[in-house]
């Protein structure tokens, strides 16, 4: 997994108009990273391969609307659709 240097990254110039759409995707990132804890040790490397690509989702979610200036309240309601359709696709947690 490749690391995003956060300096790099910008911050929008516009957030969402509505804080119910900035609300809706930051529940829908932590669905993407609340995992239940493991059931024992055999399953930690399960636990966080599933993990990875929970937070690969998340960041790839964070790093489009960060990186594009014009996202508006509409791409924040897109991507939080899209993070848990990612989500559906992966195995239960």
């Amino acid at each position: 997994m490749r690391a995003i240097a956060t300096s790099a990254l910008s911050l929008p110039r516009r957030p969402p108009s509505s804080g119910q759409t900035a609300i809706r995707h930051l529940l829908a990132l932590h669905q993407a990273l609340d995992l239940p804890a493991p059931a024992n040790a055999r399953d930690d490397l399960a636990h966080l391969r599933l993990l990875r690509q929970r937070a690969a989702i998340a960041l790839a979610s964070i790093a489009r609307l960060i990186g594009d200036p014009r996202s508006d309240e509409q791409d924040y309601l897109s991507e939080a659709d899209h993070i848990r359709h990612q989500l559906a696709d992966l195995p239960p947690a």
